[in-house]
């Protein structure tokens, strides 16, 4: 309730040197366009700004410009590991596990899993799909997807906190069919920490974090034929899931959050430093622990 209030009135009164973090993608932004002059005198009140990908930063600078820094999210390698014990209902059976975590909404590309996923039980039977997330299409799908598939589709719900990692385990397969809008990958961060291989949609904000044939496969948006494809390359070997899951985990530990909050630490310390602002540069690195 207290956004974009708040953060307004401590750009427009606060004397200390001012950061933005800006996390939002999409092709325009009609809200933009409208106030742009009126939030000119907000932005360059700004001392320095984090973008938290490519994709981030080229969205917003089609309104303004002004110093940054590119600052990726981070994630918790000790939290999402493949150490993790799977869930037990789903590995029992020996069936392949294709897991989709979002909201259910237009932009997340569910539709597109849901029509891949019927070719590829087609072909391979012994497949299933895990769906984690709420959102308001979600009887809708349900009614959408093929009455024979239903046994072999879950809709887990919203899931807490600690047992989302277990989910990641519990795949073969991570899918991320998203048709656009995302800045940032965090579901890819936490697939990959968790050395899970990933059939992700080629879109911008993924490609920040996703190497296509090395921590997963790229396919086009909204093209369920291209997504069984992919699906299905992954379901027949067994090598190539270990390879880019291998692959993944290691590139996560790029994204550990003692590594961002490293560079952000840093980043005040640079802004600070312009500001001809004392810093104690003896102080120790910010290690956040969750």
């Amino acid at each position: 309730a207290l956004e974009p209030i708040l953060p307004l009135v401590a750009l427009k009164y606060m004397k200390a040197p001012k950061i933005g973090t800006f996390h939002s993608y999409m092709e325009k932004s009609f809200g933009y366009i409208v106030f742009r002059k009126g939030l000119k005198e907000y932005w360059d009140s700004l001392s320095g700004r984090i973008y938290v990908s490519e994709a981030a930063r080229s969205f917003i600078e089609q309104y303004f410009e002004g110093p940054y820094r590119i600052i990726p999210n981070g994630v918790d390698t000790e939290r999402f590991k493949p150490e993790n014990k799977p869930i037990a209902k789903f590995k029992r059976d020996g069936k392949i596990n294709i897991l989709f975590v979002g909201r259910i909404e237009p932009r997340k590309g569910l539709k597109y899993l849901l029509q891949a996923f019927k070719y590829v039980h087609k072909k391979f039977p012994e497949t299933r799909l895990i769906i984690v997330g709420n959102g308001l299409l979600k009887l809708f799908y349900k009614g959408f997807q093929d009455r024979e598939l239903d046994e072999n589709i879950f809709y887990e719900g919203r899931a807490s906190a600690e047992k989302i990692p277990h989910y990641y385990t519990t795949a073969d397969i991570f899918c991320a069919p998203s048709t656009g809008g995302e800045s940032f990958g965090i579901v890819l961060l936490e697939a990959m920490a968790s050395a899970r291989p990933i059939v992700a949609s080629d879109i911008e904000g993924y490609r920040q974090i996703l190497e296509d044939q090395k921590q997963g496969l790229m396919v086009k948006p909204r093209d369920p034929f291209d997504l069984t494809e992919k699906l299905i390359t992954l379901i027949k070997d067994q090598k190539l899931r270990e390879k880019l899951g291998k692959s993944g985990r290691k590139k996560s530990l790029n994204y550990t959050w003692e590594e961002v909050t490293n560079k952000i630490e840093q980043y005040y310390f640079d802004i600070l430093a312009k500001k001809r602002i004392p810093v104690n540069k003896a102080k120790k690195s910010i290690n956040v622990k969750y």
